[in-house]
């Protein structure tokens, strides 16, 4: 059920805006995919991106930073590897940073003038940020998210025509609760609760209104070579060191985030059996807070209502929890989740 949520959620939302990489203050990397390897590729064609969901769904919260600074908020969300880039579902991060593993990658492949051409990106300055961690601030390869938290809100304050709700219908599938990885749980304040099972069939539909949904690109700086990525994955390769090592199930460079998805003040209505609404009725009791996806509830302001047969679950946007367990103020969207590319 939470895969078939990441996918009906990513289909209600629009694209990303088409990004230019040749545009003037639009220096990152091309969109990645696999070229031929015959001479440098002119635009290789996009991998398929999946968008996975946040658990919990975290604020979106991240200072305004000031140029060539970023804090580590942003640093440490966008900077890391994902687990699965090939796949719907939960979203998870490796301990590996792109950057790192990227430098690793090219020191991996026989020399030529392009890869140390891409070291050299790599290493320029030009393509570094400082990065605001609490320790003190460090330079590190700089990413691009093309919007922050308080130009979303601006942008959309005042424009009721960008209140939408995106439909996710999930007839025919079940909630797998015995992964841990259930679309419903309920818990306390900030813990992760305990998954509701609910079985095939017991959810029609969800439907999820927000005063305004988001689609926030992400891209590496001109430190990455994406191309460069498409055409050498299969190398050549140094002794030691094969395609496997780093765009396998495991491999230290399998993708990267792409972009954020993210909704202000968003409610759900989730159309159940009756048995099944029970259910979530009975398990809302035993807990603070109730978590369709990541997004987060108060508990006790669940309602249920009958239309035609079935069962209507609301939970008002007003009752919105962090993954802290504290309300969310109507000026703060939420990371609903990501978009992930995989490489190579």
């Amino acid at each position: 059920m939470l895969s078939s949520f990441a996918q009906g959620l990513a289909d209600g939302l629009a694209g990303p805006p088409h990004l230019d990489p040749d545009v003037p203050g639009q220096r990152w990397a091309r969109p990645v995919g696999h070229a031929a390897p015959s001479g440098p590729p002119a635009g290789p064609a996009p991998l398929a991106v999946a968008m996975q969901v946040c658990l919990p769904a975290s604020l979106w919260d991240w200072p305004s930073d000031s140029l060539g600074s970023v804090s580590a908020k942003l640093y440490e969300f966008v900077s890391y590897v994902p687990e699965r880039p090939d796949d719907w579902g939960a979203y998870g991060a490796t301990t590996d940073r792109v950057s790192d593993a990227y430098g690793l990658f090219l020191s991996a492949l026989q020399p030529n003038a392009t890869v140390q051409a891409a070291q050299a990106a790599l290493a320029e300055p030009a393509n570094q940020t400082q990065v605001q961690f609490p320790n003190g601030p460090m330079m590190m390869p700089n990413w691009t998210v093309t919007e922050t938290p308080s130009q979303f809100v601006s942008n959309v304050a005042g424009r009721p025509d960008l209140a939408s709700t995106i439909v996710v219908d999930l007839a025919g599938t079940s909630d797998g609760a015995t992964s841990g990885k259930a679309l419903f749980s309920i818990g306390r304040n900030g813990s992760a609760g305990t998954p509701v099972g609910l079985g095939k069939g017991d959810v029609r539909q969800l439907r999820l209104h927000a005063d305004a949904w988001g689609n926030i690109p992400v891209r590496p700086g001109g430190w990455f070579n994406g191309a460069l990525v498409g055409v050498f994955a299969d190398g050549p390769y140094q002794a030691g060191f094969s395609r496997d090592k780093f765009f396998g199930k495991t491999g230290v460079l399998r993708g990267m985030i792409s972009g954020l998805r993210v909704g202000l003040n968003v409610s759900v209505v989730a159309t159940m059996s009756k048995s099944a609404a029970s259910r979530m009725q009975t398990a809302a009791r035993t807990g603070t807070a109730i978590r369709v996806g990541g997004l987060g509830y108060d508990a006790a302001a669940l309602t249920v209502s009958e239309a035609d047969g079935l069962s209507e679950v609301r939970l008002p946007a007003t009752a919105g929890l962090s993954e802290l367990g504290t309300p969310i103020g109507t000026e703060t969207p939420v990371l609903v989740g990501v978009d992930v590319t995989a490489l190579g």
